[in-house]
């Protein structure tokens, strides 16, 4: 699978777990044309995908930088709208599981990217902290 490919489908899910609670917030739709643009895919597939999303497996990133990525992703999308419902966590922490993250592990990292974006700290900040922790 190319990185093209492997982008679409994180994409994908990001509008899965955006449509999830039934309601898609602006705030949501923002946060993925932004991570969207980020990887290279222009407005009008951005647009495409979200309003024809596929479902699609995680792709599983080669390096731990992409797979903190795309957990980091996937936990600001739950967290963008202000509401946080039990699906999206479920959703988070499966997630964090196919990216290999080991489960005992998870429920930690998730909170550590929860409270950093609480915080309004950059991505770089929130996965070094997240790394610290989880390697202790």
């Amino acid at each position: 699978m190319n990185n093209k490919e492997s982008s679409l489908m994180h994409l994908n899910n990001l509008v899965h777990l955006a449509k999830i609670d039934q309601h898609f917030d602006e705030r949501e739709e923002e946060l993925i044309y932004r991570i969207g643009r980020k990887v290279g895919f222009s407005d009008e597939e951005i647009k495409e995908t979200i309003e024809n999303p596929h479902t699609s497996d995680i792709s599983h990133p080669e390096s731990k930088e992409e797979q903190f990525e795309t957990l980091f992703n996937v936990v600001n999308m739950m967290m963008v709208d202000g509401r946080l419902y039990q699906k999206e966590l479920d959703y988070c922490i499966e997630v964090a599981l196919k990216l290999g993250f080991k489960k005992i592990i998870v429920t930690v990292l998730i909170r550590a990217i929860e409270d950093g974006l609480k915080l309004e700290m950059d991505e770089n900040s929130i996965r070094q902290e997240a790394f610290e922790l989880i390697s202790d």
